[in-house]
Formats: structure tokens, C-alpha cells, sequence
């Protein structure tokens, strides 16, 4: 990756490939990621915040916090676990409870040697990018969309060695909001597909004979999400993200997702404890600053384990009890508002090196 002096840690080399093909048809489709729309789900309960544990104040560093997150509970009638969507605005009823927990969630800031993230590791990646794509209206959600997808386009082609072909398949513009109901932060720790889902998007969104390669292990799948502010600093409403290496398949809990013409699969998160999962943000993070989220890699690692990042939002301040992903949000300072760009990457190498 080029050098671009980042306060929080240096840089890396960088593999220059070729263009992106272009989108095919219908693969914009906005929003519509599993994993999100779940604001308005219309279970009942609330949720319980687990406040047994105590981390010694000499644990933290810098901009270090510990902070309740969103983990699964299981059906109460052991079904699997199902997120049925009911409107066309993606608002639907799940089978299953989210209970609070509190986690220690490090700074990078803080903790400088350990801003050189990886994708291929920690299946996450921290970049200093130049401002937004210039005369681009951010209160115009259309213009927004298409001038960061194709930023993140460019982004994956220049920094992710072996990607040929980078396709847009989902672009979701979330603001906190103490009003708004749709498209908020999302506090579930989640991985936005599983391994079957991954596969479920390649089928959509490509040829069949690429489709086939990436079953058959002739060629690579990634999902990788391109995440920025629209605004900055952001004060509130941060994103985490886990170390790969610390979330086990064991975590993981595959989620159904029914949509009126199409099945998707997230994993969330169960609770292992506090300090268990390496998670880490970016205090006061500006619109320069930009996370790239691996959400699924075809090839395993060295050690044959999934290569996927679990990450969330969490409040800087204290939450109101209670509080799920459809409650009224607290906030302190600039409301958050970014961009998440969804992208299948095609190509590289198809054994770990």
C-alpha cells in the first residue's frame, strides 16, 4: 500500500492491478446487505446489560474504553436462529433475543505499532486517503453513492493485490439519528455474510462459470466492505472491529435471513467475554481516515481458518437501558453519518503464502 503518514501508524507496499469490469446489471442493490434493515424488528423483550465484570483501569491506554455490545442469545425453542423481512423498507420480525455485555475496546490511536492491520490477518485494514471525492453534495444521497463507490472501487484496486475485477454490490449510507429509524448504526457484533451467503452473492451478482470457479476453488471470492465518514471528527456512534484470529467458528452464529424473492445468512456473535475478542476503533476518525472490512475470503489462512471481520458500532457515552438498535440514540458531538461500500473482489492467489 503507498505511504500515507498516518498519525496512528505507517504504511505499506502496494500491488497495482488492473480495472474494473464494469457492474452488471441490477448489482446495486442499495441497502439491501444482510445484516441490516433490522432497526424496527418487532420482538419483544429488552435488553439485559451484564455489568459482572471488571477490567482494571491500567488495561486501558489512550482513548481505550469499555463499552456494552449487541451478542446473540438463541431462540427460546431452540429453532434456527431467522430474521423474516415484512416490508419493503426492510423492517421485519426475528426469532431470536440480543443481550448487552460489556467489552474492552482499544483505541488505535493508543496503541500506534499496532496500526498496521491486515487484511489477510486481522481481515481489516486502517488507511489516511485524501479528502472525499470533491463537488460531491453530501446531503445528496444519489450523488454520495456513486462518487464513493467509485472511490472504493480505485481504493481495492490499488491496495489489494490480485483483485482483477472489483463489483459494487451494495452501497448503505447510515446516520445516528434520535429520530430517524432506517439505516442507524448497527450495535449487533455481525459478520454481513457467511460462508454460504458469500457464495449466495457470487451466484447473483456474477456469470455462472464465474460462480462455478469460486465453488470449484479455481478463483478467489473477497467481500470487502469500504467504510468511511461522510463527516468528521466522529465523536459518536464509532465503528469496532474484531481481530479475525480472536473470533472462532465457535462464535459465530449463522442467522437466516428471509427476503420476499431471495435467502440470505449472516453470523452474529455470542458472548465469550470480556477482553476475549481484540476489538479496536479509531477515536475522533475524519473523512479521510477509512476502514476495509474483509468479510469473506475464499482461501483460508496458513492455519485453515475463515478470514471474516465481526464488527459493530458502539456509544461512546452511556446508552439508555435497554437500549437496542431501534431505541432512541444518545449521542455527544457530530452525529455519526458514513458510507459502507459492499464489494465482490475477484482474483488472486489461491493458496495462503
Amino acid at each position: 500500500m503507498h505511504n500515507h503518514g498516518p498519525e496512528w501508524g505507517g504504511g505499506s507496499s502496494t500491488t497495482q492491478v488492473s480495472a474494473s469490469l464494469p457492474d452488471p446489471a441490477g448489482a446495486d442493490v442499495i441497502g439491501a446487505a444482510e445484516g441490516d434493515h433490522q432497526p424496527l424488528d418487532q420482538s419483544s423483550g429488552h435488553l439485559s446489560l451484564d455489568k459482572s465484570h471488571h477490567v482494571p483501569e491500567a488495561l486501558l491506554q489512550g482513548g481505550d474504553v469499555i463499552r456494552p455490545l449487541h451478542f446473540f442469545s438463541p431462540p427460546p425453542d431452540n429453532e434456527k436462529p431467522t430474521f423474516t423481512v415484512t416490508e419493503s423498507n426492510g423492517v421485519g420480525v426475528k426469532n431470536y433475543p440480543c443481550s448487552s455485555h460489556l467489552v474492552l475496546i482499544r483505541d488505535v490511536r493508543g496503541h500506534p505499532h499496532r496500526a498496521a492491520f491486515r487484511l489477510g490477518v486481522e481481515s481489516f485494514a486502517l488507511l489516511r486517503l485524501q479528502p472525499q471525492p470533491p463537488g460531491v453534495n453530501l446531503s445528496d444521497d444519489d450523488q454520495v453513492r456513486m462518487a464513493y463507490s467509485q472511490a472504493a472501487r480505485e481504493l481495492i484496486e490499488t491496495h489489494i493485490p490480485g483483485a482483477e475485477h472489483v463489483i459494487v454490490f451494495d452501497r448503505t449510507i447510515r446516520r445516528a439519528s434520535a429520530t430517524a429509524k432506517l439505516n442507524r448504526p448497527v450495535k449487533k457484533v455481525h459478520v454481513d455474510q457467511s460462508a454460504r451467503a458469500a457464495i449466495l452473492r457470487a451466484e447473483q451478482f456474477l456469470p455462472a462459470e464465474q460462480a462455478q470457479a469460486i465453488e470449484q476453488g479455481k478463483l478467489r471470492l473477497r467481500i470487502i466492505n469500504v467504510w468511511r465518514p461522510l463527516r468528521g471528527p466522529i465523536t459518536d456512534h464509532p465503528l469496532c472491529l474484531a481481530e479475525s484470529p480472536s473470533v472462532t467458528e465457535e462464535d459465530l452464529i449463522k442467522v437466516d435471513h428471509i427476503y420476499p424473492h431471495r435467502e440470505g445468512e449472516t453470523y452474529h456473535c455470542r458472548y465469550r467475554g470480556m477482553t476475549d475478542f481484540r476489538f479496536w476503533y479509531l477515536s475522533a476518525m475524519e473523512a479521510t481516515d477509512v476502514w476495509m472490512i474483509q468479510c469473506f475470503d475464499s482461501v483460508r489462512d496458513s492455519k485453515g481458518r475463515r478470514r471474516r471481520c465481526a464488527h459493530a458500532s458502539f456509544e461512546m457515552i452511556e446508552p439508555h437501558p435497554g437500549e437496542e438498535d431501534g431505541a432512541p440514540m444518545a449521542s455527544e458531538g457530530r452525529l455519526r453519518e458514513s458510507i459502507e461500500v459492499r464489494c465482490l473482489v475477484l482474483g488472486g492467489d489461491l493458496e495462503e503464502m
